[in-house]
């Protein structure tokens, strides 16, 4: 990573799976509600389902649990392209901490600004590129456009 401040939660190198020839198309985000020390021994337990790129709590630390060049798992299959297709190969998967009670914290929101424009420049991504996966009743979720969370109220920020 250029310029992002990140710590490695174990291999990185050695966890997930190769991409084959895929190459990275879509950063996909979701979010985790839990404290961030349980969110990572949960991603690095043996045999877990859901494996991120990436970690972000919600005072802006990042954690790289899988090197880019490799793929995460717990993506599943997705409608991507007008097709249903395993997300996993050509996506770089990335959770934030948000807790259910609130929404984004501003130092998250910096962190997550500058891994996505480290991971557009690197991989030669649009903003088109950036996704979430939405469940929306039966069948595979869908990959939709990333909304920018808006900025918090200037009365609900602490000084």
């Amino acid at each position: 990573m250029t310029d992002i401040r990140s710590h490695d939660v174990g291999d990185p190198s050695l966890a997930g799976k190769g991409r084959g020839r895929s190459q990275v198309l879509l950063v996909v985000l979701g979010d985790d509600p839990r404290p961030p020390a349980d969110a990572l021994a949960a991603y690095t337990a043996p045999g877990a389902p859901l494996l991120p790129n990436y970690h972000i709590d919600r005072r802006g630390q990042i954690s790289r649990l899988v090197e880019d060049g490799r793929a995460g798992r717990g993506l599943g299959e997705a409608i991507y392209a007008g097709f249903s297709q395993r997300i996993d190969p050509f996506a770089v998967s990335v959770l934030l901490q948000k807790r259910p009670t609130a929404g984004y914290d501003g130092p998250l929101l910096r962190a997550l600004d500058a891994l996505l424009s480290d991971l557009r420049a690197r991989y030669w991504l649009d903003d088109s590129a950036i996704v979430r996966m939405v469940h929306a009743g039966g069948g595979p979720p869908r990959v939709t456009p990333y909304v920018t969370p808006p900025a918090p109220r200037i009365a609900d920020c602490r000084l």
